[in-house]
């Protein structure tokens, strides 16, 4: 046993040996790959080691305290800026001038408050300039309606027409002659000498020279005699108005008496009024619409005509007066809605602040139409 032990000894020391010199042989033949492995051992080490060493202190740190019930508070600071939670902005929904802002900057108001007054003259001026339009134009449609009826401008008897229906006429071209014979006129020749002291309204007589009765007439005007002529041989004439019964025309003569001076001739009756109707404009005639000795009264139609000229006339004044009444109802619509709206009040919806201050206040004299805003109080 002692001598088995002695060897393994032995033996030990010689194997030892034989592996250190391989591993020295093993640097030295591979001496630079050995030296980057050690150099990058160091480097992990001494990366590495610190890290831990610094880790464990930080683990390791802390702070003793006696052992209660606390609340846990959180402190953070910042800076910022403090809005008002809603705003509104006051917009002017018509064109004008600021007239009142009987606020300030800084001003509290309250719903409903007037900020603002705004002229609006300029949409009261084009609405009374619409209305005007369309008057014009009604008239001149009505103008153009109304030349296919030819009207007479007097009352009397229709003594004649000069056309028919379906006859073609001219404009200006005569179509009727309309009498007045309810009343009928008589001039005649006074001496000046008596006839300066007559007076219109005065009363006469009147003898026509195929019944010789006596008719009673009214002086309607003395013509004045020439003062440079010999008064014994001047003359004024004198104009007597008769009614007429139906008795008297143009083809009767007759001699008139005034305040018991006779005339000095006679003369033929004339009609009060007479009026040659003319057509206004060219076509044909479509009708007669009264006829001949029928008595009318002023404006009565007496005809009518048609045409392509007065179809075309009277479509065309429809369009204008059309357009003018589209117009005049866009201008009422604007002043509908811009007459109460000429007072900006605060207004806000239902979301927004009952109350608020005023900010950017626009001063009289300038044009409406920019926008403010009113802040509730934060």
């Amino acid at each position: 046993m002692l001598g088995f032990n002695k060897k393994t000894q032995d033996a030990s020391p010689q194997e030892n040996t034989g592996g250190e010199n391989k591993v020295l042989h093993f640097i030295k033949t591979h001496k630079k790959r050995c030296i980057a492995v050690v150099a990058a051992a160091a480097v992990l080490v001494a990366v590495i080691v610190p890290r831990r060493s610094r880790s464990a202190s930080a683990d390791l740190a802390y702070t003793q305290e006696k052992l209660g019930r606390r609340d846990i508070v959180n402190v953070y600071d910042g800076n910022g800026t403090i809005n008002a939670a809603d705003s509104y902005t006051v917009k002017s929904l018509v064109t004008g001038t600021v007239l009142t802002a009987d606020f300030e900057l800084g001003d509290s108001i309250e719903k409903g408050d007037i900020l603002y007054t705004i002229d609006i003259s300029d949409v009261e001026n084009n609405l009374a300039s619409a209305q005007l339009s369309v008057e014009q134009a009604q008239r001149n449609y009505d103008d153009a309606a109304d030349m296919q009826n030819v009207r007479t401008r007097i009352s009397g008897e229709v003594s004649s027409f000069a056309v028919a229906a379906g006859d073609a006429v001219q404009a200006g071209q005569t179509v009727a002659t309309i009498r007045d014979t309810s009343v009928m006129l008589l001039a005649v020749d006074f001496p000046a000498a008596e006839a300066q002291s007559f007076v219109a309204g005065q009363a006469a007589q009147v003898m026509p020279d195929t019944t010789f009765e006596t008719l009673n007439g009214t002086i309607r005007s003395v013509s004045g005699a020439n003062p440079a002529g010999d008064a014994s041989l001047m003359t004024c004439t004198v104009t007597i108005a008769v009614p007429n019964a139906g008795s008297l025309t143009t083809a009767q003569a007759a001699v008139a008496q005034v305040n018991g001076v006779s005339s000095l001739n006679s003369a033929h009756f004339t009609y009060q009024r007479e009026e040659t109707v003319a057509a206004a404009a060219s076509g044909t005639v479509s009708e007669l619409c009264v006829k001949e000795g029928s008595t009318v009264r002023q404006d009565d139609v007496i005809l009518r005509i048609t045409g392509k000229d007065l179809d075309k006339q009277t479509k065309n004044a429809a369009d204008s007066l059309r357009s003018a009444e589209l117009r005049r109802q866009a201008q009422r619509q604007r002043h509908r809605y811009a007459e109460p709206l000429h007072h900006l009040r605060y207004e806000p919806s239902g979301n927004e602040a009952q109350r608020g201050r005023a900010e950017d206040p626009l001063p009289q004299g300038r044009p409406g139409g920019g926008h403010h805003r009113r802040r509730r109080p934060g």
